[in-house]
């Protein structure tokens, strides 16, 4: 997802998940109940294999003045 938020009102925290197995089936299912979702929402949550895998987060939390890139590594295991 590619939001676009003044920095100046975030919160320091940034953070990383892969929603994936069963949180991500029920996820999905929900999309295809939601009247609200649009078709290229639906067919991105089709499309997705994140089931195959368990879910994941990663976190960092940015100093004030962070004037670097940062890189957060997300490794998922495989379900089952």
């Amino acid at each position: 997802m590619d939001l676009k938020v003044q920095l100046d009102n975030c919160d320091p925290l940034i953070e990383v998940v892969v929603r994936g197995g069963a949180e991500f089936s029920a996820l999905r299912d929900a999309v295809e109940r939601n009247p609200l979702v649009t078709p290229r929402a639906r067919a991105a949550y089709a499309g997705a294999r994140n089931a195959m895998v368990e879910s994941a987060s990663s976190r960092v939390v940015a100093d004030s003045g962070l004037t670097l890139p940062v890189e957060i590594v997300l490794w998922v295991r495989q379900v089952g």
